[in-house]
């Protein structure tokens, strides 16, 4: 039987929340309380984890703003494709063939997969602020980048380049546009501004005697 993804309470006074990233492709296997989701409300953002372990089954896209205690896929119990099992198995096969050829080390990532050790929501914060993945250091299980790392080096200076001697560019006068879609924090933010600006006098009085 499948086990329903539901929203959860997030906060009081929160009655619906946007779907920002999926973490995982719909029909993956994922694990028990593997970090499937993140939701995002006008308050904070969270990750949901899985319910079971099984097939997931989206219902929901991203980008999407449901309500509170709605449904946005499930979890079909069902065992881990035989792909995923036999990895380990073919590894320890070859490096038993062959007694010159060292095995690898599965401890640390190689260079080529440095993108594979950041998780979705680190990755996501990291392509949003420019930022490159091989600058990051890890904090999470072997080497991975978790968000609160992206969040780190996102919110650290970036290092200062030496002096060039060539003399910098004449400014054209414009500038670059970018156009992302707001998130429920930023729209929440830009909102209570606008309020902010209309109701509150923004003056100052002198009196002199």
């Amino acid at each position: 039987m499948s086990n329903e993804i539901k929203i959860p309470s997030v906060g009081e006074s929160i009655t619906e929340v946007t779907i920002a990233t999926w973490m995982k492709s719909n029909g993956d296997f994922v694990d028990l309380d593997e970090p499937i989701v993140e939701i995002e409300s006008d308050k904070a953002s969270m990750e949901l984890p899985s319910p079971q372990a099984g097939i997931l089954n989206i219902t929901i896209e991203e980008g999407d703003t449901v309500d509170v205690g709605s449904i946005i896929g499930s979890i079909t119990p069902g065992e881990k494709p035989a792909g995923q099992e036999s990895g380990a198995g073919s590894q320890a096969s070859g490096t038993g063939s062959s007694d010159q050829t060292p095995a690898p080390d599965s401890g640390s990532p190689t260079p080529d997969s440095r993108s594979d050790v950041a998780s979705p929501a680190a990755r996501k914060i990291m392509a949003e602020n420019g930022v490159d993945t091989s600058q990051v250091t890890g904090t999470g299980k072997d080497g991975r980048i978790t968000k609160a790392d992206a969040l780190e080096a996102k919110s650290s200076p970036a290092p200062k380049s030496a002096p060039s001697s060539q003399p910098a560019p004449a400014l054209s006068g414009e500038r670059e546009v970018s156009r992302k879609k707001m998130s429920a924090l930023r729209k929440t933010i830009a909102k209570r501004l606008v309020t902010a600006k209309q109701t509150t006098a923004m003056l100052t009085t002198f009196n002199e005697i």
